[in-house]
């Protein structure tokens, strides 16, 4: 991992010049060895990210930069946040949608197999029976004895 130093200053290839380069073909290479240096600066160049453009203040240095920086951080926490919730409230709809369709389907298919069942169970007398029914089996499991309380 680079230092601090070799970060702001560059790495040690690009400032540190060899003794042996130049001693070993000063005059045979020379047209050649320039246009390869040539070319790996534009590409060096090219690889950098691209400097934003000067806004009349620098970024991160005094209190203007970090204000400007916290509420850019604002910013994009709230739209991330939203995103989230809007991802989740669609993820929810669609479960419930499936859920909620299997059921009905089921419930079209037992009245589309037995019409007269599904009259039967939507008479009145029999749904007021189920529930009186249930509310009597309930009251006779209530008069059990329960250990351990």
């Amino acid at each position: 991992m680079a230092t601090l130093e070799d970060k702001i200053l560059g790495e040690k290839l690009h400032n540190y010049c060899s003794s042996s380069e130049e001693s070993d073909n000063e005059n045979s290479n020379s047209d050649s060895e320039n246009t390869t240096k040539q070319i790996s600066s534009t590409e060096e160049v090219a690889s950098h990210p691209e400097i934003s453009k000067w806004e009349g203040t620098s970024s991160n240095t005094g209190p203007k930069g970090v204000i400007k920086d916290w509420q850019r951080y604002k910013q994009l926490e709230n739209e991330r946040r939203k995103e989230d919730e809007r991802e989740k409230l669609e993820l929810m709809k669609k479960l419930t949608l499936t859920v909620q369709s299997a059921l009905d389907e089921e419930r079209e298919r037992a009245a589309l197999e037995d019409p007269d069942l599904a009259e039967l169970l939507n008479d009145d007398f029999l749904v007021k029976y189920q529930k009186q029914r249930m509310q009597e089996m309930l009251q006779q499991t209530n008069h059990n004895i329960k250990f351990g309380n």
